[in-house]
């Protein structure tokens, strides 16, 4: 398996977790097993692990495709459980992010963070991807590609099991005028190390 920051993670990358992202009204937030508000310490998601359910894909908003792979896993550890006024975050590593079977050549130049912000009067979350580069090589071409400061990743629904629906635009941040300027992330994660997941405020 070749390893790469999509992901975001860019979703996956994006971006998924500062934690786990979408539209409609944002808050603070728990990742929890249970529904439970407030969600017990005993319930609290301590690591993530997300695997796609769909092939993972590259390409630019003119909708060229650049790069397609079948596997991508983030796998992240908690940096902030969140609460009823801060956000929960997940740290992925770069080794956090595994990419296999790709159509081109990529790597993970650099890991990052995954935020979930409760989406207010659910169980869903809007999740945030910060840092997260990857490098792709694009017609024999190296092109480096990642999240920034923060970029909007897509929403993880809450459930059993969890869902992560992928979908966000990342800049080029290295390469030459041949790179595109940017790049659409898009798959479909699962939580796979939790039966169930939810985003909850305490």
């Amino acid at each position: 398996m070749k390893y790469l920051n999509p992901l975001g993670l860019a979703a996956i990358a994006a971006m998924a977790l500062t934690a786990f992202l979408g539209a409609s009204s944002a808050s603070a937030s728990v990742l929890c097993t249970t529904t439970t508000t407030p969600c017990g310490t005993g319930w609290h998601i301590d690591e993530i692990v997300l695997t796609s359910t769909t092939s993972f894909s590259g390409h630019s908003t003119s909708g060229s495709l650049e790069d397609t792979c079948v596997e991508l896993v983030l796998r992240g550890t908690k940096k902030a459980t969140g609460s009823s006024t801060t956000t929960a975050v997940d740290s992925v590593a770069k080794a956090g992010v595994g990419l296999g079977q790709c159509t081109q050549q990529a790597e993970t130049a650099e890991g990052g963070e995954l935020e979930v912000h409760q989406i207010a009067g659910t169980h869903n979350g809007t999740v945030t991807a910060k840092g997260f580069k990857v490098t792709t090589v694009i017609a024999g071409v190296s092109c480096t590609f990642g999240a920034g400061t923060g970029i909007d990743l897509g929403t993880l629904t809450g459930g059993a099991p969890a869902v992560l629906d992928m979908n966000a635009v990342v800049n080029k941040v290295a390469g030459s005028f041949l790179c595109p300027a940017d790049e659409v992330w898009e798959g479909t994660l699962q939580l796979t190390n939790h039966t169930a997941a939810y985003v909850v405020a305490e």
